[in-house]
């Protein structure tokens, strides 16, 4: 990603008449914009604050920990298994009472065990998908969390083109008042005034109340209380990343995407099990080695130490069907993976191939926007300055005030979608990490307000 700074910033939309002293209106703004005040987060320090403590997270860190001891286990069965027995007899009778002590040790081991063989390939597979499961686990996680932070930005953008709609309107209102009085205006400019008033306030506190909604699924995602977040760097222009780069992206067709991957290791192995089942048929061998040592005592005085080694071959001949109907399930099981594995691949390029579009659409649309905020400011102090000489009612002034802050709060907008689309890009790339964040918290700074 490449950032670019140039010396375009974005103004705010000032009074339309002359400053006069503060109403409820006003007061009612300030309250409204009292987040600004509050300690503010950043991208960075919300990702650090929540990766070790979130739940979610939490709890498929613990369960990768349990997979990857699968194939441990299923290693274990072709190893060497040794057991110690101890054993003690008493008997009492006619002749007397005698026993014996008796100890053995019983090394076991699997010669030919193509069951187990399988068996633990396949527990090798589910372990290695195990990392892909947790690394997308984390994948999405960040990628939620730059979702929320983009919702965020929209409900400050919101609430600040609401609060300047309510700052003009209120402004105009109290002038209409006044013109009205002197017998200048009719009572109908009055009543538009306040009918904008009033939407705008309802615009105001809507907007809050997103905000706050947002903020409270940050602290959810970060585990810590969120007042106020950092928004966008004044001056900021945001481009296009390295045409190589996006074609190295589309043309690697999502395979280093967690979701393929673990799709392709269950596929593997399912298909190993399969190859389990169907093992069932063949023999199996065994050796064991057992040393014994008895000692008798009472009436038995016998003692000595055996050691004996066998082979053993099982060719089994009948199971009831069994493993002919295991055979078939994981066969089933195996071509389900694999339509599976398909069915992921075509999402993932699809998705690739439209937020690639996407987001080369949100860069024209920022500049757009751009260019839409200088109009809509040219257009307002036009209208403004006709209003004074009567060229223009009141209707226009509130109109052209409402465009402005439109343009305002959509340019935001399209940074935002910017913001996530690039990072749902290289989330399907399979290219979404920590560095992203580190890079992308450049974007804001807490200078703005």
């Amino acid at each position: 990603m490449k950032f670019f700074f140039n010396p375009f910033r974005r103004q705010k939309p000032g009074f339309i008449f002359s400053p006069f002293p503060l109403s409820s209106g006003f007061l009612s703004v300030i309250l409204l914009t009292n987040y600004a005040q509050a300690e503010t987060h950043d991208l960075l320090s919300l990702f650090k604050a929540g990766q070790m403590t979130d739940p979610a997270l939490n709890s498929s860190r613990a369960q990768l920990a349990a997979n990857q001891i699968t194939a441990d286990i299923a290693l274990g069965k072709l190893l060497p298994q040794i057991n110690a027995r101890l054993e003690v007899t008493s008997t009492d009778d006619e002749t007397g009472n005698s026993g014996s002590r008796s100890g053995e040790i019983i090394l076991q081991q699997s010669l030919f065990d193509p069951v187990a063989w399988y068996d633990y390939r396949a527990a090798y597979a589910e372990s290695a998908a195990a990392k892909t499961a947790f690394s997308d686990t984390q994948q999405q996680w960040l990628l939620t969390l730059i979702r929320t932070y983009s919702n965020t930005l929209r409900a400050i953008a919101a609430q600040e083109a609401a609060n300047a709609d309510t700052l003009a309107f209120t402004e105009a209102l109290h002038h209409a008042s006044q013109r009205h009085t002197a017998g200048l205006v009719v009572k109908t400019e009055v009543l538009e005034a306040q009918a904008a008033l009033d939407n705008a306030y309802a615009a105001a506190h809507s907007a809050k109340a997103e905000l706050s909604l947002q903020l409270e699924i940050l602290s959810r995602i970060s585990s810590q209380p969120v007042t106020a977040i950092t928004p966008f760097t004044p001056g900021l222009e945001l481009q296009l990343p390295d045409e190589q780069q996006l074609n190295q992206w589309l043309l690697s067709d999502g395979i280093n995407h967690p979701q393929i991957q673990q799709a392709q290791l269950e596929e593997m192995k399912m298909r190993r099990l399969n190859k389990s089942a169907a093992a069932a048929h063949f023999p199996k061998a065994d050796f064991t080695a057992t040393v014994q040592h008895t000692q008798g005592y009472g009436n038995n005085h016998d003692e000595g130490t055996t050691m004996i080694l066998s082979a053993k071959i099982t060719l089994p001949l009948l199971a009831g069907g069994s493993h002919y109907g295991e055979q078939q399930k994981t066969h089933w099981q195996a071509l389900a993976a694999g339509h599976q594995q398909e069915e992921s691949r075509r999402t993932v390029r699809f998705e690739l191939r439209r937020l690639l579009r996407q987001i080369r659409y949100d860069v024209m649309n920022i500049h757009g926007r751009r260019q839409a905020i200088m109009s809509a400011t040219s257009a307002m102090n036009a209208t403004r300055s006709a209003h004074r000489i009567g060229t223009r009612n009141m209707v226009d002034v509130l109109n052209a005030q409402r465009t402005l802050s439109a343009a305002e709060k959509e340019f935001a907008n399209a940074r935002s979608d910017y913001m996530t689309h690039l990072m749902e890009l290289k989330y399907y790339a399979g290219a979404l990490d920590e560095t992203d964040v580190v890079l992308m918290n450049r974007w804001f700074s807490a200078n703005e307000h």
